[in-house]
């Protein structure tokens, strides 16, 4: 069955960001209460912080890591991320 397709967009990093390709991302009990709809928000939405994954681009700015870095929750203040590594 298809449901449909899906129009693939890579946002770029704006100055001082980095863009993650994201390979695992664990969900916590904050996902369980969205889910029940005891935190309001809006769907679609993606599911689970603290994520792990691969610098894959660079904004202008960035000095203290570089494409290839792999990086995982303490250090990962996400915007937007690619998830289909």
């Amino acid at each position: 069955m298809v449901l449909g397709k899906l129009e693939k967009f890579t946002p770029e990093p704006d100055a001082n960001q980095v863009l993650i390709k994201v390979g695992a991302s664990r969900l916590c009990y904050t996902n369980v209460h969205i889910t029940k709809g005891n935190i309001p928000t809006q769907f679609p939405r993606t599911l689970g912080h603290e994520p792990v994954g691969e610098i894959v681009a660079i904004g202008s700015g960035v000095t203290s890591r570089q494409v290839g870095d792999r990086v995982a929750n303490g250090e990962v203040r996400f915007r937007a991320v690619i998830t289909d590594m």
